[in-house]
C-alpha cells in the first residue's frame, strides 16, 4: 500500500494537469465539455475541468493563409502539368490563369467543427474548390477580350465576394482576405498570346482615341455654350432697352389721350393756333362798344394771283 501511494500521487497530479493549458499569442482555445463547446478563451495560461470532463482544442486565427489557384508556378509548360487548371470562355477561348488566394480563421467554433481532425492546411481544398467554382463561372459569361482587359477588376471584386458567400454558406468560419491574379493570359502557342496582346492594343489605342475626341467635343461645346450665352446677354440687353424707349413713348402718348379726355389738350391747340395768328397779323384794333377784335393778315400767295 504504501509502494502504491507515490503512484497514485503522480497519477493525479498528472491528471491534474490536464486543466492547465497554454496558448499562444496567435491562437485561440475552444472549451469543449464531452464534446460540446462551452467557452472560447484567448491567449495565456488557461484553466479547464481535467481531462476527459473537458479539453481544449487550439485554433491558430491570426495566421494568414495562401492558396494558389490555377497554373502551378513551378511548370514549364502548364498545359502539359497535370496539375493545371484551364478555364473556358463565353466565346469557346482557353485561358491560362494563377491566383493567390490569402485567407484567415474569422470563427474559430465553426473552423473546429467544419475542420476537426483535419491535418494542418486541411482548409485549403475546400477555399482552392469554391475558387475555381466562382472563376469558371464567371469567365464562361465573358468573352476572352473581355477577360483579359476590361473584365480584371471585376474578376477580382465577384471572385472575393461570392467565394466568401460559399465558405459562410458551409459554415467553415473562414474569411477571405485578398485575392491577387498573378497569372491571365492565353495558352502561349503558335502566337496566341501575341495576337492577343497586339488585339488588346488596338484596343487600348481605340479607347484612348475615343476618349481624346470626347474630350474634345465636350471641350468645343463649352466653348460654343459660352459664346451663345454671350450673344443672349446682349440681346437680352438690346430688348431691355428698346423695351424701356417704347414704354416711355407709350406712357407719353397715354399722357396725351388724358388730357385729350379732360379738355387741356384741346385748350392748348386752340392756344397755338391763337398764337400763331397773332404772329401773322399786320394790324390789330378793337371795335368800341362791340369788344371785337379785328385783325388784318397778310394775303395768301393764291389770293395775289
Amino acid at each position: 500500500m504504501r509502494a502504491t501511494a507515490p503512484i497514485l500521487a503522480l497519477a493525479l497530479v498528472a491528471w491534474l494537469s490536464t486543466s492547465v493549458s497554454q496558448l499562444d499569442p496567435d491562437e485561440t482555445g475552444i472549451v469543449l465539455r464531452f464534446g460540446r463547446v462551452v467557452r472560447e478563451v484567448s491567449s495565456g495560461v488557461t484553466l479547464t475541468l481535467p481531462w476527459p470532463l473537458e479539453r481544449l482544442e487550439k485554433v491558430t486565427t491570426s495566421q494568414v493563409r495562401t492558396v494558389s489557384v490555377g497554373v502551378p508556378e513551378d511548370t514549364d509548360d502548364p498545359l502539359l502539368s497535370p496539375d493545371t487548371s484551364l478555364w473556358l470562355t463565353g466565346d469557346t477561348n482557353i485561358l491560362l490563369m494563377r491566383l493567390e488566394v490569402q485567407y484567415d480563421v474569422a470563427d474559430p467554433v465553426s473552423y473546429l467543427t467544419r475542420f476537426a481532425g483535419e491535418p494542418r492546411g486541411g482548409s485549403d481544398p475546400i477555399v482552392r474548390q469554391a475558387t475555381e467554382a466562382v472563376v469558371t463561372k464567371l469567365i464562361g459569361s465573358w468573352k476572352v477580350d473581355e477577360a483579359l482587359s476590361i473584365k480584371r477588376p471585376e474578376l477580382i471584386a465577384r471572385t472575393s465576394s461570392e467565394v466568401q458567400q460559399q465558405l459562410h454558406e458551409l459554415e467553415t468560419g473562414l474569411r477571405i482576405l485578398t485575392i491577387n491574379i498573378d497569372v491571365l493570359a492565353p495558352p502561349n502557342a503558335s502566337g496566341v498570346a501575341a495576337s492577343f496582346r497586339a488585339v488588346e492594343t488596338e484596343r487600348q489605342n481605340k479607347r484612348k482615341l475615343l476618349d481624346k475626341t470626347l474630350a474634345d467635343a465636350a471641350r468645343g461645346k463649352t466653348e460654343k455654350r459660352t459664346e451663345a450665352s454671350g450673344i443672349v446677354t446682349a440681346t437680352q440687353k438690346w430688348a431691355d432697352r428698346h423695351i424701356g424707349a417704347a414704354q416711355r413713348v407709350a406712357e407719353r402718348f397715354e399722357s396725351l389721350v388724358g388730357q385729350a379726355e379732360n379738355g387741356t389738350f384741346r385748350r392748348r391747340l386752340a392756344d397755338d393756333a391763337t398764337r400763331a395768328i397773332f404772329d401773322r397779323a399786320q394790324r390789330r384794333w378793337v371795335t368800341p362798344g362791340q369788344s371785337r377784335l379785328h385783325l388784318e393778315l397778310p394775303p395768301r400767295a393764291n389770293d395775289s394771283k
